[in-house]
């Protein structure tokens, strides 16, 4: 063996005592590093809350508390003056839903200006088979004029407005009951911080079978296409039905 082959052996032999003691070693050892390069799964926690929020381009982003990646709202868009985000739950197939709740937390005033001819909805709604419009709403309306207000929505046109004031830091309950028999639905509010509530009662023709609800935020945009920067900042969970 030469002179040359004994000294790179040599290298050979200090670099992996090196690599063994200074990095394999402290980590656990083979094993342990193989299974720390392995990527966990993403687990999608049940009514984790999103929290909705726009930048400074007007482009609405949408994370979680835990999880940015679990339930961000979905950019759609109706026609040119007409678009949303909204996340979506199917229900199951069966007719006796009665209930849907959703409350949402006002968490800053942006002190954007809605375009002229234009509004914004922050959306809780329920769908028929047919989708489109919805068949309830109780959602924060607001409008160019600065004038913001929750509003009972019934098939795409505002049935009520309801008095409670939209305050920032507020916690607000959000619940529509659903009367077959009586053939009605019953939008109730309440302000959690202030335990204020009001209800309106609409008497309709026929209350079809709920198919899917919903939460997210609306733009009727007259002025140009697309969303616009929003008016407020809000929080809300996955709705709840029964």
């Amino acid at each position: 063996m030469g002179l040359n082959t004994v000294i790179i052996l040599g290298f050979l032999f200090i670099g992996s005592y090196f690599v063994y003691t200074q990095i394999i070693q402290p980590a656990g050892g083979l094993e342990a590093i193989f299974k720390s390069s392995t990527v966990p799964p993403i687990v999608t926690p049940k009514n984790n809350p999103v929290t909705v929020s726009s930048t400074n381009k007007g482009v609405v982003a949408a994370t979680t508390a835990t999880n940015p990646q679990y339930g961000g709202l979905i950019f759609e868009s109706g026609s040119s003056s007409h678009s949303w985000r909204q996340k979506s739950i199917d229900l199951p197939k069966r007719n006796n839903i009665t209930q849907f709740s959703c409350p949402i937390t006002v968490l800053k005033d942006n002190g954007n200006k809605i375009p002229p001819n234009s509004d914004q909805l922050y959306l809780f709604i329920y769908f028929g088979p047919n989708e489109t419009p919805g068949e309830g709403e109780l959602d924060i309306k607001c409008l160019v004029t600065g004038q913001t207000s929750f509003v009972a929505v019934y098939q795409g046109t505002v049935r009520s407005v309801f008095s409670l004031p939209v305050t920032v830091g507020h916690t607000y309950s959000r619940t529509m009951n659903l009367n077959k028999k009586a053939k009605t639905i019953t939008f109730i509010l309440r302000d959690t911080n202030t335990n204020q509530q009001q209800q309106f009662v609409l008497s309709v023709k026929n209350l079809v079978t709920p198919e899917q609800v919903a939460v997210g935020i609306e733009y009727h945009n007259k002025l140009a296409k697309g969303v616009f920067p929003d008016r407020y900042e809000v929080s809300t969970p996955n709705p709840s039905f029964k």
